[in-house]
């Protein structure tokens, strides 16, 4: 693909991490992206409709870190792609010839849990393609943060031929904080925040919504 164009690019957009709140699929994630985190994980929660099919059976979500800080909306949607299918991006090609540890990680059965995805994270922003952007991570809670930042560092140790990771941390978030970010909202979501967008079912909520 040819490198996005800066032109007509939403004032905001990102790309971001869903980790499963539900008890016994905390290890579960989903990738995404949007230009309304706020209502996107609302969205995801069922507290708004057109929420993602995959993403039904295990709710409640938690929003655990957002990427930001893309040229235009097409080149989140790239990154957005890339993140999910590694596997079948050019931009991994010489990665998955080094062989090394991460490889059978990124690329198994299982590289759609959380370990994986946040080990692919830290190579894309390494990417050549994408090294050049002014990216800006914001994570949930400082665990996460410091389990991604483990993960880049191994990869800067084991692939010199990688830039070391310079996106800028933009530092931890909770939701209200998050709300700061995101500029311009839909005037009809302005009073929803991601407090409200989290949701906590009980057993019988979530038996009725699946029809159990």
């Amino acid at each position: 693909m040819d490198k996005p164009s800066s032109l007509a690019f939403p004032s905001f957009y990102c790309c971001y991490l869903l980790r499963s709140e539900k008890e016994g699929y905390s290890n579960c994630v989903y990738v995404g992206s949007t230009p309304n985190p706020i209502r996107r994980l609302a969205q995801h929660n069922g507290l708004i409709t057109a929420g993602a099919k995959r993403t039904l059976k295990k709710r409640p979500w938690k929003m655990c870190l957002v990427v930001y800080g893309f040229p235009s909306k097409y080149a989140a949607l790239q990154f957005e792609w890339v993140w999910q299918n590694p596997h079948k991006s050019r931009h991994f090609n010489y990665v998955e010839a080094t062989n090394n540890k991460n490889m059978n990680i990124i690329f198994g059965s299982q590289h759609s849990l959380l370990k994986p995805q946040l080990i692919t994270l830290a190579y894309i922003i390494n990417l050549n393609y994408f090294f050049s952007w002014p990216l800006k991570i914001c994570f949930a809670d400082t665990e996460l943060q410091s389990e991604f930042e483990f993960y880049v560092k191994d990869v800067y140790e084991n692939h010199q031929q990688i830039q070391f990771y310079k996106s800028e941390l933009a530092g931890q978030f909770n939701y209200k904080g998050l709300d700061s970010i995101v500029k311009r909202l839909p005037e009809e979501y302005s009073e929803l925040s991601l407090d409200s967008a989290f949701i906590q079912f009980d057993s019988e909520q979530e038996n009725n919504m699946f029809g159990k």
